[in-house]
């Protein structure tokens, strides 16, 4: 139990559990060294020092992990010089920024410290101004930079700092005040321009309540008046950017009224908010009005675009048709949008029962088109067209050659059920394979330091150590190199790497066939089942269709537990925190953010979400992922305008890429996970109908 709750990284229950365990088993060195990173990832300092003593004598092969824990526990313990003696001699600048802390620290007793620390930071500066990515440590870095000046009375050091950080990084969080201890200092004012930019960069980041602070502190700067219109667009623009829509188009038009430098994109903004709003209409006639005030702008493509794809958007098809017919005469194909437009054109002709025109115009894009997943979906939406103009003799085939194909695709799926509406036979939904004899089974022993990683239930650390060794094992056992790495990873409880080989593996020409016993290794890393209890419980739990988690969970994470999206969604199931608070208290479980990176709590919180929204969208796992992605509320939008539609041509219809492509690999993962547990009888079916008056509620999340 206490190995099961490590490799889940479930750190708190495998402290409670190592405690359970008899004496003779605590005593074993690499259970200690397991239970000391837990005591670390629960912040328990003193048990990492009391845990690790002595233990790289009886631990070699991890005498550098012991050794480093144990100046991460010193750090917290307040025994700074181990600290300082083992990161000072690192190259990573985020140690040097800890063995500069550690100096500071000793400095109360000695300030001759506060020089070594300042070399340290400096150090630490330059390798960190070489590094991608690396703005928010160099703001730390000079936030501590700055507290070294300030022990030291260097003004002048001080406030090259702090106004950096100040004009530079105002939204990190090392950057917090350093505007207001810079102009404590004599002299040191940021002018009405500094503050405009500071509070421009907070609305960017949708931080309303900063927004206005900054504003009201650029009032009593110093330097020439911003002018009015430019400080209601930042207030404009930090509304839209917290998604508040409707208060966001309000401030865009009092922006342009009292006039700005930014009247052409508070123009386009305005009609933009409309939009998010779902106030289309309006957002419609804001957008004519931009196209009569702005016709020869940089945005006035995308404005004329838009205005197709929101009657698109509402179903309303006729309109549609016109608007997307004037935006191509105007910019045929040398459009930005001009391939979108004529592929959401031809999905508004099947829409609205203009068949001819829809066959015509999905058998160009056809024709066009060099991705095979596109080509395919253009396909069965041609073969949905033939449907409708009562062309059976040449849809049959053609949804056979999607199948046949594209087997276990959205695509092939769907066309098994049109065929069945036709009353066809569909084929099989792989074609058959020829057998083959089973390889010699390989034989994989991890490099010894994995093994140890793996015994201590620290999967993670053991993935990163193979990672190191994959070259060696390739050239080791080829041409089987694949498979001996699938293999081998596979021997250890999470899929993160296993799943990143397999697609460096895959061939879709394997892929396209059953599997056998020469293949079901790619398979399986492809499509791998890491947590397999934990999984079990939450279907059973919540009462999911089999599968369906690791159907979202591979598209949404890779199966990367830590990953955390631009958007800050977490772990395995990519939550991002409202929604996991909400959960947590539907679930009447004490929420703490920590808990979305233990693989057991985010699949949890995950699955009770898939719920919800299955039993939202009346259990349709079509419209559940598409709200999982993109929200129940847009799917709502999309289903009042579209519901009369089969679920293939409403799928092709969704208005962002991202979730028409996300929803069809969901289906994809789902029907790949049933066919290899238990072959052709256990894919689901992908009924064409979809269910009519389902909505989410306003409060839905």
């Amino acid at each position: 139990m206490f190995l099961r709750a490590v490799r889940e990284l479930d750190w708190s229950a495998a402290a409670t559990r190592f405690d359970r365990l008899s004496s003779e088993e605590q005593q074993k060195p690499e259970l200690c060294f397991a239970r000391a990173y837990c005591a670390r990832e629960l912040g328990d300092h003193q048990a990492v020092l009391s845990l690790t003593e002595g233990l790289e004598q009886k631990l070699p092969l991890l005498a550098t992990e012991v050794v480093r824990l144990r100046a991460e526990a010193a750090l917290g313990t307040g025994e700074h010089a181990q600290a300082i003696a083992f990161f000072s001699k690192q190259q990573d600048p985020a140690d040097l920024l800890k063995a500069a802390r550690a100096e500071v620290a000793l400095s109360k007793l000695d300030p001759s410290k506060l020089d070594a620390a300042r070399q340290l930071t400096d150090r630490a500066l330059n390798l960190a101004a070489k590094q991608k990515d690396s703005h928010d440590l160099v703001a730390e870095i000079r936030a501590e930079r700055a507290g070294i000046a300030t022990q030291k009375r260097q003004t002048q050091l001080l406030a090259l700092d702090l106004r950096w950080l100040a004009v530079s990084a105002p939204t990190t969080a090392p950057a917090r005040g350093a505007d207001q201890k810079l102009e404590a200092l004599e002299g040191q004012f940021l002018t009405r321009q500094e503050r405009y930019d500071r509070a421009l960069a907070f609305a960017e980041a949708g931080r309303v309540d900063d927004t206005e602070a900054e504003l009201a502190l650029l009032a009593k700067a110093r330097g020439p008046a911003i002018p009015p219109g430019d400080l209601l667009h930042v207030q404009a623009w930090a509304r839209y950017a917290s998604r508040s829509y409707s208060e966001a188009a309000a401030l865009f038009d009092r922006a342009i009224a009292a006039g700005t430098q930014y009247r052409l994109k508070d123009s386009f903004y305005a009609a933009r908010a409309l939009s998010r709003a779902d106030k289309d209409l309006a957002a419609i006639e804001r957008y004519q009005l931009f196209l009569r005030s702005y016709p020869t702008s940089g945005l006035a493509e995308e404005a004329r675009y838009l205005i197709a794809r929101l009657y698109y958007v509402m179903g309303r098809w006729p309109e549609a048709a016109t608007a997307y017919n004037k935006y191509l005469g105007a910019f045929s194909k040398r459009g930005r949008f001009s391939k979108t437009a004529r592929y959401e054109l031809a999905v508004t002709r099947l829409a609205q029962g203009e068949y001819a025109a829809a066959l015509t115009g999905f058998r160009q894009l056809v024709k066009d088109e060099d991705t095979d997943r596109l080509k395919t979906r253009y396909q069965l939406l041609e073969a949905a067209a033939l449907m409708g103009a009562k062309n059976h003799e040449a849809a049959v085939p053609l949804l056979k050659q999607v199948i046949a194909e594209s087997p276990l695709s959205f695509a092939a799926l769907a066309a098994h059920q049109r065929l069945v509406r036709l009353g066809e036979t569909p084929p099989p939904v792989l074609p058959k394979g020829a057998d083959v004899a089973a390889p010699a089974p390989l034989t994989i022993n991890l490099p010894e330091k994995a093994a140890l990683l793996a015994r201590a239930g620290l999967d993670q650390l053991a993935e990163a150590e193979l990672e190191a060794h994959e070259a060696r094992l390739m050239a080791t056992y080829r041409p089987r190199e694949y498979e001996s790495l699938c293999q081998a990873y596979g021997t250890l409880s999470g899929a993160e790497r296993r799943y990143q080989v397999g697609q460096r593996a895959a061939s879709w020409a394997l892929l396209v066939k059953p599997p056998n016993p020469r293949s079901l290794w790619l398979w399986d890393c492809v499509y791998p089942r890491p947590y397999p209890d934990t999984i079990r419980n939450a279907e059973v739990e919540f009462g999911l269709p089999p599968h369906l988690i690791y159907a979202v969970m591979r598209q949404e994470s890779g199966f990367r537990p830590a990953v955390v999206s631009p958007a800050n969604a977490i772990g395995l199931m990519q939550l991002i925190e409202p929604t996991a608070r909400r959960v947590a208290e539907a679930l009447n479980d004490d929420y703490a953010g920590e808990k979305l990176r233990v693989p057991r709590h985010n699949v949890r919180y995950g699955a009770y979400y898939l719920r919800r929204l299955l039993d939202t969208f009346g259990n349709n796992v079509v419209l559940a992922a598409a709200a999982y992605n993109a929200g129940p509320l847009a799917v709502s939008h999309w289903l009042a305008g579209g519901e009369q539609l089969d679920l293939d041509v409403f799928v092709a219809r969704i208005p962002y890429s991202e979730t028409r492509g996300y929803v069809e690999r969901v289906v994809e993962n789902l029907a790949r996970y049933a066919y290899l547990e238990g072959g052709a009888t256990r894919v689901p079916e992908l009924p064409l109908k979809l269910p009519n008056g389902l909505r989410a509620s306003p409060d839905a999340y």
